[in-house]
């Protein structure tokens, strides 16, 4: 599994190159989607819900479903969308879109006009493998080892300190950013990038994903599943109150219930914050 959405009672999981699966929590029912069924391919690697709507990035385009129906974006006026990766602001303002081949770029979507930010065969912005909100701005983390900021039509290049190592996600709390990278999690606290001070399995090993929950954050790699709460305390969850050890590749949340992708199924976490 490489990317997780909850949205109500349905729980979305997309499987790479096999689809896109819907489980109904209530009924414990699954259905797979795919290029037959209205998606532009099988292809699926990230999953946002927009304005109600459940966008899913795609080899070939953009899903857009709309009640139990799927329609497609492949293209704007200028570009193809093609190993599309979204990802929506928490506020619900925009969705944000990074179409990852040499002549793609990243676009902002309002709901009306998708608006082309960046891109066009010149490195930036052709490469971002995933994006986080903050109030006036956003954080973008490309595969090929880099981060910026961009505020409004500013963008500065977080470089300072960074390692030789692709980015695969982005987060953010309080001001602080904090990415995952194949060397493990690095964060950025105004002046350059320095490990974080978590569990040893964190501080080397690969991290695949980075959930913020209200104020809590929430880290999946390589080793497992890492909580760094809200009080600054670090709690590895693996192996312990039945969280099975190995790997988590993708994270999501609805309400108190945070799920978790790992290689024995999805696991919904619970209680973390009482």
């Amino acid at each position: 599994m490489v990317a997780l959405l909850a949205k109500g009672e349905r729980l979305y999981l997309a499987m790479a190159e096999k689809g896109l699966y819907a489980y109904d929590i209530a009924s414990a029912t699954v259905r797979r989607y795919g290029g037959g069924d209205g998606l532009p391919s099988d292809d699926v690697r990230s999953i946002a819900l927009f304005d109600g709507k459940v966008y899913a990035g795609a080899s070939e385009g953009i899903g857009i479903q709309d009640g139990e129906r799927w329609s497609q974006v492949t293209e704007t006026k200028e570009f193809r969308f093609r190993s599309v990766v979204v990802a929506a602001s928490p506020d619900g303002v925009e969705l944000w879109a990074c179409a990852r081949y040499l002549a793609g770029g990243t676009f902002r979507f309002d709901g009306k006009e998708w608006r082309f930010m960046g891109g066009q065969g010149m490195g930036l912005f052709n490469d971002v493998s995933s994006f986080a909100f903050f109030p006036g701005g956003v954080l973008l983390g490309s595969s090929s080892g880099a981060v910026y900021e961009m505020k409004g039509k500013e963008v500065t290049v977080l470089s300072r300190g960074f390692p030789a190592a692709g980015v695969n996600a982005v987060g953010e709390r309080g001001g602080t950013y904090y990415v995952g990278t194949n060397r493990g999690l690095y964060v950025w606290r105004g002046t350059g990038w320095g490990n974080t001070q978590v569990p040893e399995p964190f501080s080397r090993s690969a991290v695949f994903s980075v959930l913020r929950v209200e104020s809590d954050l929430f880290v999946g790699g390589m080793s497992g599943l890492l909580l760094l709460d809200r009080k600054g305390a670090a709690r590895f969850l693996s192996g312990k109150d039945g969280f099975p050890e190995g790997p988590v590749t993708a994270l999501a949340a609805s309400g108190k219930t945070l799920y978790a992708a790992t290689d024995k199924g999805v696991l919904a976490v619970e209680g973390w914050n009482e």
